[in-house]
């Protein structure tokens, strides 16, 4: 018997789950209208619980609790969190054939492993399940964008905007790379650092190096299409991954699965160090029993 969300969840025909299954759930995201907190991208911020991530900010969902009579203040108002989460359950039933019951469901499968439907009876087990989850080191943002193979976000800023998390983005994470360029070089390593994937892809074939460390979030080429241009190239060079959150796939289609290592941020600079350094040995290994590299 099927559950009601199973692998080929609203593909109706034999084309429509090639595509998808073959093509589409392979590609990444580019997510050119959305509402994420640009602060909270920044801060990688991770959610108290299932109302905060769920009921925080969308709209839709409160339009459709104010459709089904819930007074405001479970709403926007200042009622606890677990009283607002049921008030959405008791209102989910009513949203069938809306797509907030899909998206709904859809998110509790793919993020939480849940395969429940949502209701005011099994409203308490599903808060409590997925409030544990959210616990864990990959639900923060960063992580949940990572997870979805998100690799562009357009949000949708107040038109007064100074963009400061914008900026901050992108000054942290050149002053963390930055930073362990420096570590590196103060132990005797040559480093060349860039900022995005493109410019990974010409440095390696200018500087021949034997191990090269990418992020999975890049702008210009993002790390998993980078790493797929590297080992094409050159099958035997290490490439070690940086992530936001623990990469677990068994389907050999993950860019861990080409990768010498995936470690994941923050990072214990120690076991950095160590993973690089036995990179970096068996990269010269291999290139003396080959006699020197091609």
């Amino acid at each position: 018997m099927n559950t009601f969300l199973n692998a080929d969840f609203l593909l109706k025909s034999d084309t429509a789950k090639a595509l998808y299954h073959n093509h589409a759930a392979k590609m990444p995201i580019i997510d050119y209208h959305c509402h994420l907190n640009p602060q909270q991208v920044a801060e990688n911020y991770g959610f108290a619980d299932l109302t905060e991530i769920w009921l925080g900010g969308d709209h839709y969902k409160w339009r459709a609790m104010r459709a089904n009579g819930v007074p405001e203040e479970y709403i926007t108002g200042s009622k606890p969190s677990y009283e607002k989460f049921m008030k959405w359950a008791e209102t989910m039933p009513y949203t069938l054939r809306n797509p907030l019951y899909h998206w709904t469901h859809l998110e509790l499968k793919r993020y939480f492993g849940c395969d429940k439907t949502l209701n005011a009876g099994t409203a308490e087990e599903i808060w409590n399940l997925c409030n544990e989850k959210l616990q864990q080191p990959g639900m923060s943002v960063q992580g949940l964008i990572q997870q979805s193979n998100v690799k562009v976000i357009c949000t949708t800023d107040d038109l007064n905007s100074d963009l400061t998390y914008h900026k901050l983005l992108a000054d942290d994470e050149k002053d963390f790379v930055e930073t362990l360029a420096e570590r590196l070089e103060l132990r005797g390593h040559t480093v060349r650092v860039v900022f995005d994937g493109l410019a990974a892809l010409s440095a390696v074939t200018e500087e021949m190096p034997d191990v090269v460390v990418l992020d999975l979030l890049m702008p210009g080429l993002p790390g998993d299409e980078a790493l797929h241009r590297l080992k094409a190239a050159q099958p035997d060079l290490p490439v070690i991954l940086l992530t936001g959150h623990e990469v677990v796939d068994d389907t050999g289609l993950s860019p861990a699965c080409q990768a010498y290592a995936c470690l994941t941020k923050p990072l214990s600079f120690n076991v950095f160090l160590e993973t690089l350094e036995a990179a970096v040995r068996e990269c010269r290994e291999t290139a003396s029993r080959e006699g020197g590299r091609a």
